[in-house]
C-alpha cells in the first residue's frame, strides 16, 4: 500500500475480525464502534480515537447510525505515529487538531477523493504530535471529553468537575496548570470551534449559535469576533468566495 491512504466507512452491526499488514487509526465523524484490539476492548467515539497496530487481530461493531475516517499508514512509513504504538492501551483521546480536521472530512465527504491527499498527512501530523492535553491528568481528559460530548447543552462548572471527579476547585487549578486556561473558556473555545467547522456549510447562523450551545444569535456573533476577529456571517463570505475562485 502506499505509505498513507485515508477512507471514509460505515460498519455493520454484526461482529467482523481481521488483521491487516499496516497500522490503521479509526476516527469518529459519527456514531460509534465497539473494538476489541489485541484484547482490550474500547469503544471509538467523537471524543476517542483508535490505533491498531500491524499485524494485530482486532474485533468490531458498529453502533447505531456511524461514518468513520480511517487512515492506513505503512508499517515502515515514516508518518507512524511512535508515541501511540508505544503506549499502553490502543485507544486515545482526539486531540483538537483532529477535531477540526475531522469536521472538515465531514463538511466535503463527496470530495473526499480530491481532499484525501493533503488531509491524510495533516492527521498523521497531528497523531505524531503529542498536545498538552494529550499528557494532562485523566481528571482534565475526563472533562475535556464530557464538554467535547455535552457541549450543545448547558453545563456549569459543577457538571464538568463531577464528570471529571474531582471538586470544582481542582478543576480549575488543573486546567490552568496544564491548558492555561479556564473550563469555561476551554468550552466555549470548543463551542466556537463547532461552529466555525459548520460555517462550511448551509445551516442558518442562528440554528448553528443554538446548535453549539450558545442562548442566542448575538452572543455567538460577539464570542465568535473576539476569538477569530470576523463576525460568522464575514468568515462564511470568505470562504464562499475562496470556493468561487479554486
Amino acid at each position: 500500500m502506499n505509505a498513507l491512504a485515508l477512507d471514509l466507512r460505515s460498519y455493520p452491526g454484526e461482529a467482523h475480525a481481521h488483521d491487516h499488514p499496516y497500522h490503521q487509526v479509526i476516527l469518529a465523524l459519527e456514531g460509534g464502534l465497539d473494538m476489541e484490539i489485541g484484547g482490550r476492548a474500547g469503544r471509538v467515539d467523537s471524543a476517542r480515537g483508535a490505533l491498531v497496530p500491524a499485524g494485530t487481530l482486532h474485533a468490531f461493531a458498529g453502533v447505531g447510525q456511524n461514518r468513520f475516517v480511517t487512515l492506513d499508514i505503512g508499517r515502515t512509513s515514516a508518518a507512524a505515529p511512535v508515541r501511540l504504538l508505544a503506549a499502553s492501551t490502543p485507544y486515545f483521546t482526539v486531540p483538537r487538531a483532529i477535531e477540526h480536521l475531522l469536521a472538515y472530512v465531514g463538511s466535503r465527504a463527496s470530495d473526499l477523493g480530491q481532499d484525501a491527499d493533503h488531509i491524510a498527512p495533516l492527521l498523521a501530523a497531528a497523531l505524531v504530535e503529542p498536545s498538552a492535553e494529550s499528557q494532562a491528568p485523566r481528571a482534565v481528559l475526563k472533562a475535556t471529553a464530557f464538554m467535547r460530548r455535552a457541549y450543545p447543552h448547558p453545563i456549569a462548572n459543577d457538571d464538568i468537575a463531577r464528570a471529571a471527579g474531582i471538586s470544582t476547585a481542582h478543576l480549575h487549578a488543573l486546567f490552568k496548570q496544564w491548558l492555561g486556561s479556564t473550563p469555561g473558556r476551554t468550552l466555549g473555545e470548543i463551542r466556537l470551534d463547532r461552529a466555525k467547522d459548520r460555517l462550511a456549510g448551509g445551516e442558518p447562523i442562528v440554528e448553528i449559535a443554538l446548535g453549539v450551545g450558545f442562548s442566542e444569535q448575538s452572543a455567538f456573533t460577539r464570542a465568535f469576533r473576539r476569538r477569530f476577529g470576523e463576525s460568522p456571517a464575514a468568515y462564511r463570505r470568505r470562504l464562499e468566495s475562496r470556493h468561487r475562485t479554486q
